[in-house]
């Protein structure tokens, strides 16, 4: 991508194109010390690697649903508000307070 050439990809149509998620990942794993050369192949090989994350944490949330039930034979309400504690010192910090 060359702006001075005017070849260069312009992000907002790439992001109506393909998504912002798709935009995010290629950001991500792109080198950053090279030229970062944006084709068609590289989208696509990115989008469906999109997929299979985004599908597998759908089925791993899918799964977890009934773990809250005290129903469940697994459910051990200790463990899960020690998960919960962790999970939330953990996450502490990373989203701004919402303003009142």
């Amino acid at each position: 991508m060359s702006k001075s050439l005017g070849i260069g990809v312009d992000p907002k149509v790439l992001v109506q194109e393909r998504g912002a998620e798709i935009v995010r990942l290629l950001t991500g794993s792109v080198n950053y010390v090279d030229d970062v050369r944006i084709f068609d192949e590289l989208l696509d090989r990115l989008s469906e690697a999109y997929r299979k994350i985004r599908n597998t944490c759908r089925y791993i949330l899918g799964n977890l649903s009934n773990q809250l039930d005290p129903r469940h034979p697994r459910f051990d309400p200790t463990r899960m508000r020690c998960l919960t504690g962790r999970c939330s010192k953990s996450t502490s910090g990373l989203w701004p307070e919402p303003r009142a």
